[in-house]
C-alpha cells in the first residue's frame, strides 16, 4: 500500500509539473500574441496617420487646381474682352473711313 501510494504522489508529482509547463507554455503563447497585437496597432496607428497626410495633401492639390482653374479662367475672360475692345475699335475705325470717304 505504501508502494501504490508512493506511485500515486509520483504521477501527482508528474501531472502538477506537466500542468506548470503547460501554463508556462500558454503565459508565453499569451505574451507574443500580445505583442503582435501591439504591432498591430502601432501599424494601423501608421496607416491611419499616413491615410488622413494623404487626404489633407489631396485636398490641398484640389484647392491648388480651383485656384489655377480660377487664374485660367480671369485671364481668358480678361483676353476675351481684350479681342472684344479690339474688334470694337476696328469697326470704329472702319466706319470712320467709310465717313472719310
Amino acid at each position: 500500500a505504501a508502494e501504490e501510494a508512493e506511485a500515486e504522489l509520483d504521477r501527482s508529482r508528474d501531472a502538477e509539473e506537466e500542468l506548470d509547463d503547460l501554463c508556462e507554455s500558454m503565459r508565453r503563447a499569451l505574451e507574443e500574441e500580445r505583442r503582435k497585437a501591439a504591432a498591430l496597432e502601432q501599424a494601423l496607428g501608421e496607416a491611419s496617420r499616413e491615410v488622413v497626410a494623404k487626404q489633407q495633401w489631396a485636398a490641398a492639390l484640389a484647392a491648388d487646381l480651383d485656384t489655377e482653374r480660377f487664374a485660367a479662367a480671369a485671364e481668358c475672360g480678361l483676353r476675351v474682352a481684350q479681342v472684344e475692345a479690339s474688334e470694337a475699335a476696328a469697326e470704329e475705325a472702319a466706319e470712320k473711313g467709310r465717313e472719310a470717304m
